[in-house]
């Protein structure tokens, strides 16, 4: 991601070259096991939302395209792997320093492309998140819908102008690839920007998890039912932490000549984190098959059971007590309000 202007035969002979530890099965192990999880449980999305609720909503467009986006990138880092990511540069395959140098070339540039395919995922899954809120809580509650219009405009920028970044980091963009190439191109000093951005990122992730808690605990609906609806918000802190960890890996990536093998730290939480806001973002659609598969789980546990026909009616309770604001709110089983009927004052 950040390239090393001065990584040339000559650097790479003073390195200490007596570490021949591997981070290959990590690499392969993370991808893999997202892989497998985000086309799972994105398809059974798709096929609960189409085959069970026959209807399908903006939020599962984008969840869709986001998973697809997160799927090729990793791909593309598992096609990394067979070219020497994961491995320490001076163990790749090559009878000369320079050998060693066009491989990690090509390892570079994979991880180039890698970094392009991971922004629009971010963006999408996020959006489809803050898609879901804007139609849980409708028009009247203007300033809720203000706040999660203005994260949704914070979320693009920040993920557009880190893409940017990396595809414009050097001039010309080849260089953005090119080992032991100093002196052919230039290169700017993008972490300390990348680093402030990662950090907007990370309170654009805490925002879109709590700002709707509040709102939740102040719906009268069943006890179970709420802490439902608030525990899968508060799950997305997971998300936030991994968020964090990735920022962290950053530090000293852009000095540290062993590209292949010091990158991959930062492109497996990368993994992580944007899987699991994918994951964490499809689990409430997959409420209405988890029901039909395991109806006695949702009994047993006091899940409240609701059918497509017959959804929940739970009465909105204004901040202000004394207010005679008053909305009537209809929640589906899979989380969803979709009516609203305001009495008396407008709610906020």
């Amino acid at each position: 991601m950040f390239v090393h202007e001065s990584l040339g035969h000559d650097a790479l002979g003073a390195a200490n070259t007596t570490d021949h530890t591997s981070r290959v099965w990590s690499v392969l192990t993370v991808n893999i096991l997202f892989i497998c999880l985000v086309a799972v449980v994105v398809s059974l999305r798709a096929f609960t939302k189409h085959s069970m609720a026959r209807k399908l909503y903006l939020e599962d467009y984008l969840m869709t395209a986001s998973a697809v986006w997160f799927l090729s990138f990793c791909a593309v880092n598992l096609a990394a792997v067979p070219a020497g990511f994961g491995q320490h540069i001076w163990d790749l395959p090559g009878a000369t320093r320079e050998d060693q140098l066009a491989v990690a070339t090509h390892v570079q540039k994979l991880n180039y492309l890698a970094l392009i395919l991971l922004s629009p995922s971010i963006i999408l899954a996020k959006l489809s998140v803050i898609a879901t809120l804007l139609r849980i809580f409708p028009q009247p509650m203007k300033y809720l819908r203000f706040f999660l219009f203005a994260t949704a405009g914070l979320v693009v920028l920040c993920c557009t102008c880190q893409a940017f970044l990396v595809i414009f980091q050097c001039s010309p963009v080849q260089f953005s690839w090119m080992l032991g190439a100093a002196g052919q191109g230039t290169c700017y000093g993008l972490q300390p920007v990348v680093l402030t951005l990662g950090i907007v990122n990370i309170v654009t992730d805490f925002v879109i998890c709590l700002t709707p808690i509040p709102y939740f605990l102040r719906l009268n609906m069943p006890a179970a039912q709420k802490a439902c609806l608030c525990a899968l918000f508060l799950s997305g802190l997971i998300a936030c932490a991994f968020s964090i960890v990735r920022v962290i890996s950053l530090r000293g990536l852009a000095d540290d000549i062993d590209v292949t093998f010091a990158s991959t730290s930062y492109y497996n939480w990368s993994v992580v984190e944007t899987g699991f806001i994918i994951i964490t973002g499809s689990v409430p659609a997959l409420r209405p098959l988890l029901q039909t598969i395991l109806p006695e789980f949702f009994k047993a546990n006091n899940f409240p059971s609701l059918s497509f026909s017959s959804p929940l009616r739970s009465t909105w309770k204004p901040v202000n007590s004394s207010s005679s604001t008053k909305a009537m709110i209809t929640v589906t089983k899979e989380y969803e309000v979709v009516e609203l009927e305001k009495s008396g004052m407008q709610t906020v």
